[in-house]
């Protein structure tokens, strides 16, 4: 866990931070999404001791980490960046090994987590004899998150790390990561500033402004505040992105008997399919209700259960 209590920073007469109280809790996935300027990275960099506050503690599971000397606090956080920030000189092998080796690891020890992590992130074995110049940016960026978990971290701080991607290998990425985190339960502090990106992965959403904390929470309970600077901030958009984060499948309880599904009603797979998704075929059909696919039995999603779930955030 890492708690952060009444921590403020400025650069000169400029303040970046002020007075901030917010909780990262074990194993979750916490977004920090903003505009540019309100403080994202500032926060990350002062939990990994790259800058000291001015004001206020900092403590990860329950230790002040200005009592702790920088290196010994980051051998238990990997850090990813926007642009990956690989060494170019060095091949594949040599980028996700470099903190094992800093720390002592044998070297067949650090040849088989390499392996290990390769596979992880879904890339050949061949790639580890690789240079960055030879992958492509999704590829790189694959790399960037396997140095992170290199040395196996209980803390990941993730900066922007998909930013430069197309939207197409973005939202790829996304969901390879997170098929990840549901494996190796990482905490996750992770800067953006893409609604979607912030809502599809978050266990928990902190929105920020000015260097101040606007709200924070669940996304699927902020959706349902009244709070109208989050809401002028997150737009209307913001309740499809939801929809995203959510599959059918994970909410069979929402599904009833297929009887009474009218003519050209659209279909979903529950598997494959979100929430979104199932939304998307009844607009596209002109139905209240869409055909749900579960293991070869036939079902439907009602318009007016999915936002009465909605409505009174039971998804």
């Amino acid at each position: 866990m890492i708690e952060l209590g009444g921590v403020s920073k400025s650069y000169g007469a400029v303040p970046a931070l002020d007075g901030i109280d917010v909780t990262f809790g074990t194993g979750q996935v916490c977004m920090l999404l903003g505009p540019s300027g309100c403080g994202k990275s500032t926060l990350l960099k002062l939990v990994n001791r790259l800058l000291r506050p001015d004001a206020g503690t900092i403590r990860v599971d329950g230790r002040d980490i200005g009592e702790l000397e920088p290196e010994t606090l980051r051998r238990g956080m990997g850090y990813a960046i926007q642009g990956v920030g690989l060494f170019p000189h060095m091949k594949v092998a040599e980028n996700i090994g470099i903190v094992p080796g800093i720390l002592g690891w044998p070297r067949a020890r650090i040849r088989d987590r390499v392996a290990e992590l390769l596979e992880l992130v879904g890339l050949p074995a061949d790639y580890a004899a690789k240079y960055p110049r030879e992958m492509s940016g999704g590829e790189a960026q694959r790399v960037g998150v396997a140095r992170a978990l290199a040395a196996d971290p209980a803390i990941l701080l993730m900066d922007e790390p998909f930013g430069a991607l197309d939207p197409v290998n973005r939202q790829r990425l996304q969901q390879e990561f997170m098929g990840i985190q549901r494996r190796l339960r990482k905490t996750v502090v992770f800067v953006t500033h893409d609604i979607g990106e912030a809502v599809r992965m978050a266990d928990k959403l902190v929105l920020m402004g000015k260097g101040t904390i606007l709200t924070e929470g669940p996304p699927l309970e902020i959706a349902g505040r009244a709070e109208l600077v989050a809401k002028a901030f997150l737009g209307s958009g913001f309740v499809l992105e939801l929809l995203e984060k959510y599959t059918v499948l994970d909410h069979r309880h929402l599904l009833v008997p297929a009887e009474g599904c009218p003519p050209g009603t659209g279909r979903v797979e529950a598997r494959t399919a979100t929430l979104k998704d199932a939304l998307s075929a009844m607009l596209l059909a002109g139905r209240d209700c869409v055909e749900v696919d579960l293991d070869g039995v036939p079902y439907r999603l009602r318009f007016e259960d999915l936002t009465r779930a909605f409505a009174g955030n039971t998804l």
